[in-house]
């Protein structure tokens, strides 16, 4: 006997992957800066910006849009409780203002070859003095001058599919003593992009010698979305909440370095986010180890709960509830920087505190610190980690 007919859902997946270009870049003679140039001209690079649109139905839209000039998210828009599709993240309008604006504040960049401070600018490895760039104060911040926010990578593929997800494959070889450090050092990074979701797969090797390596992604948050088309009065993220899945604080000195303590935070206290708080006391805490002059705010890394594990594990959560929207993160990486933008308002478009971060990383400046989680990467070895946003709706 012919056996009964099951009903079946066909769901069926709309999206597009489109690029474009956008301008083009030079660096100087001694590669030591770079600036936007006309299109065409001699040794510049030109700068593409590939986006990934998902338009399933109201719910499941999603946009993610990229620039390969410091692998830099440029936007991504998603849903509101409305079904309004707006950019969530906080980012400059123009590539002359990416490239070239002197605050530079990391909007929407890869950070490396080591993400966060490094003090003294230097580290003693393989048995030599390493002497970096002091972009930051008495540190090395984010890599130097040039780190890989201000490099030109390369696309490796565009719009490779795997089930719902669409990807972006970008690449950058970093030569030995590139900003002081040791060892030539190749990455590749995939944004893995589906509806609602945004994976950042980070993978390097190195050759000739060993390296400290640190990356991650430095996207700034607005979940109330299109942060430069509202009232000024209207840009903060003081009326945001989080919670931390973080149990452990890493105290800093006077110049935002680790002491190299793991403390554990107590219930109740400044540093306690175990669960949902608003995000105006982040920005009102002031640090008392900090000098007077520094502005209020967070810009601390806390120790993810299960630091030791390898898996992906949920480290905070951000939630607006006047849009409704929430971003999920979790993350295989042992630290969680949290910055609220307490060095904003260096323009009005982007007053203090108008946006957190989330950066989730090694801990910063590992490389002096014994007692912390190693980051040397040696030859033969393969550094790996994986980040993954996911947006969600709180009716």
């Amino acid at each position: 006997s012919r056996s009964a007919l099951k009903p079946c859902r066909i769901r069926l997946i709309m999206f597009s992957c489109d690029v474009k270009k956008i301008g083009s870049v030079k660096y100087s003679s001694d590669n030591k800066s770079v600036s936007v140039v006309p299109n065409g001209t001699d040794g510049s690079h030109e700068v593409s910006m590939y986006t990934i649109t998902y338009s399933e139905d109201a719910t499941k839209k999603f946009e993610f849009s990229c620039i390969d000039f410091g692998a830099t998210i440029y936007a991504i828009r998603t849903p509101d409780k409305n079904g309004m599709l707006q950019d969530v993240t906080v980012q400059f309008p123009s590539l002359e203002d990416i490239v070239q604006h002197p605050a530079h504040p990391y909007f929407g960049a890869t950070v490396g070859r080591v993400a966060n401070r490094i003090a003294n600018g230097s580290f003693r490895l393989g048995g030599r003095t390493h002497e970096l760039a002091m972009n930051n104060g008495p540190n090395c911040l984010h890599g130097g001058v040039l780190g890989f926010d201000r490099r030109m990578w390369g696309c490796r593929g565009f719009g490779g599919s795997q089930g719902d997800r669409q990807q972006l494959e970008l690449s950058y070889v970093s030569p030995a003593g590139e900003e002081g450090f040791p060892g030539e050092l190749s990455v590749a990074l995939t944004y893995w992009v589906s509806p609602g979701q945004l994976g950042i797969a980070l993978r390097a090797t190195v050759t000739g010698s060993a390296t400290p390596v640190n990356l991650t992604n430095h996207t700034y948050w607005n979940l109330r979305g299109d942060l430069l088309s509202r009232p000024l009065a209207d840009r903060t993220v003081s009326g945001h909440l989080l919670r931390l899945h973080c149990s452990k604080l890493l105290p800093v000195g006077p110049s935002q370095l680790p002491t190299g303590e793991l403390r554990l935070i107590p219930r109740g206290g400044d540093w306690d986010w175990a669960a949902f708080r608003s995000l105006a006391a982040a920005c009102q805490l002031r640090d008392p180890a900090l000098p007077s002059g520094f502005p209020a705010g967070m810009d601390h890394c806390l120790v993810a709960d299960g630091q030791d594990s390898q898996a992906l594990r949920l480290v905070a959560e951000l939630y607006d509830p006047v849009s409704g929207r929430m971003l999920t993160l979790h993350s295989t990486q042992p630290g969680l920087q949290v910055y609220t933008g307490n060095f904003l308002g260096f323009s009005e478009d982007f007053p203090r505190w108008s946006a957190v971060c989330l950066e989730a990383q090694g801990f910063p400046d590992a490389i002096n610190q014994p007692g912390f989680p190693s980051c040397v990467l040696r030859p033969g070895e393969v550094y790996q980690q994986e980040i993954v946003h996911t947006f969600t709706v709180r009716l």
